[in-house]
């Protein structure tokens, strides 16, 4: 019986928290607050008070042209980020690296 639990685990693991390229709109409204909202919803990576997942250094490189300013430097631009997430609380865990697109990219995709 637990090597069926240990079996059980060990194929439900990986795809519960597997490395995946996930593109959207990436939302940073106020400080400590970061989300992003791809074709299958809104992710969150941040709250202000907690701490981030492994990896928030990489999200940062919008050219101003790309990045829409709604509160100082604060706002939103389009991007794919490289990560590890929790599909169960739609957590992202851990960003291994990210892409800024031209906003086009996301304003022309019907899946956003």
């Amino acid at each position: 019986m637990n090597k069926k639990i240990a079996l059980l685990v060990l194929l439900i693991a990986p795809s519960l928290y597997a490395k995946e390229n996930r593109c959207g709109w990436l939302e940073n409204p106020t400080p400590g607050n970061y989300w992003l909202t791809d074709k299958d919803g809104d992710w969150t990576i941040s709250t202000q008070g907690k701490e981030g997942p492994t990896g928030m250094e990489y999200l940062v490189g919008f050219p101003s042209k790309e990045f829409i300013n709604t509160n100082n430097s604060y706002g939103y631009g389009c991007g794919c980020i490289l990560s590890e997430a929790s599909k169960e609380s739609k957590e992202i865990t851990r960003i291994f690296n990210f892409k800024a697109l031209p906003l086009r990219v996301c304003k022309t995709d019907p899946s956003l």
